[in-house]
């Protein structure tokens, strides 16, 4: 026996609820972003439910042979100053720029990675206007394989896969191993940049 139209027509509004539900779950969990600059990859998550095209980041990953930073909105940075003051940074986005990617705490400072001309990778911070170039960003690393670091020098190296990459820190700033954190310098990474690079 034929269903009726009538019962149909009580399915067209259950059929639209679900892909109702469908669009707000994607938007609400599948909302991820990748990029590739040069050996290193940028990847991370969008906040839930981005409107009228903002892009709030959740969390931002750098990974680059093993090593990882990683940024998140639940995780604060600190850019501290020589005194013990300072303030927390939040992530708020990413975007690209160039041939590279910038991470950007709201007004307050950006971090971008891009390729640096002698095929390195650069890691540079800048911070809003006022900020003494004393400050420094602590920001945290991990390392799998554990490195290890050259005698007199501000740098870790690690092997992996049979091939030997180098982290260098720009003058002023310094590596923290044991607490997984790197302290990086306002007024020496503005021009120089922390580097990734094959050994």
């Amino acid at each position: 026996m034929p269903r009726s139209p009538r019962r149909r027509y009580h399915l067209i509004p259950l059929l639209y609820a679900a892909i109702v539900l469908g669009l707000f779950a994607l938007a609400l969990f599948g909302r991820g972003f990748s990029r590739t600059v040069g050996e290193a990859r940028v990847s991370g998550r969008y906040a839930p439910l981005p409107l009228l095209g903002r892009t709030e980041a959740r969390r931002a990953d750098i990974s680059y042979h093993g090593l990882g930073l990683r940024f998140s909105r639940g995780q604060p940075l600190r850019l501290a100053v020589g005194d013990g003051d300072g303030e927390e940074l939040l992530l708020h986005s990413v975007q690209a720029s160039g041939s590279g990617v910038e991470i950007l705490f709201g007004e307050q400072a950006r971090l971008t990675l891009a390729p640096a001309a002698d095929g390195s990778l650069a890691l540079t911070l800048a911070a809003s206007p006022g900020q003494p170039a004393s400050a420094t960003l602590a920001v945290p690393f991990r390392l799998s394989p554990p490195g290890r670091r050259p005698e007199g020098s501000a740098a870790l190296s690690w092997t992996r896969r049979g091939s030997t990459f180098l982290l260098t820190l720009p003058p002023g700033s310094q590596l923290d191993a044991e607490e997984g954190t790197l302290l990086l310098s306002l007024g020496s990474s503005a021009g120089q940049g922390l580097r990734l690079a094959r050994s």
